[in-house]
């Protein structure tokens, strides 16, 4: 039986292909652990859901950090991701010279309306590994924001 390789892109090869076109402008995918991940439509509860916490959180930090709605940030080599809304150390630049990366993550809030499990078996474990101190999950079917914080491999719940 032949065995079958999958190549693994890193974060650099990854925008490699978006800035030579491969992607397209309005591609709405992420990289995670080396794999080129298409994720769903936005539907209407899910944005809703983003543009409160984004006035939420905005009203409440603006002096304090950066919020960033759908951007990405730089997990490792292999992961890039796109959360629904991050809250970064604040910077003079906005972060115009570099992407922000895991360390700079002070709030990271993924909404989820059909994508809990992938969130929170997928995405939730590379966070913690990149040490993302705290983590939110806005979750639409149950109608409940659950608060992950203490990153070791996972998260504890509060």
């Amino acid at each position: 039986m032949q065995h079958v390789t999958h190549h693994r892109f890193t974060v650099d090869e990854y925008y490699a292909t978006a800035n030579a076109g491969i992607l397209k402008d309005n591609a709405r995918v992420e990289l995670i652990q080396g794999e080129i991940i298409e994720m769903e439509p936005l539907g209407n509860r899910h944005a809703s859901c983003v543009d409160r916490l984004v006035d939420l959180l905005t009203l409440r930090t603006r002096q304090q950090a950066i919020t960033r709605v759908q951007n990405p940030v730089h997990i490792n080599d292999y992961s890039t991701v796109e959360p629904d809304l991050m809250l970064l150390v604040r910077r003079d630049d906005f972060y115009v010279s570099d992407r922000p990366s895991s360390s700079d993550v002070l709030l990271l809030v993924e909404v989820s309306d059909t994508t809990l499990q992938y969130d929170r078996n997928v995405k939730f474990p590379i966070y913690a590994n990149a040490g993302i101190v705290e983590v939110w999950i806005a979750d639409l079917q149950s109608m409940q924001l659950k608060i992950f914080s203490q990153p070791s491999s996972d998260y504890l719940t509060t």
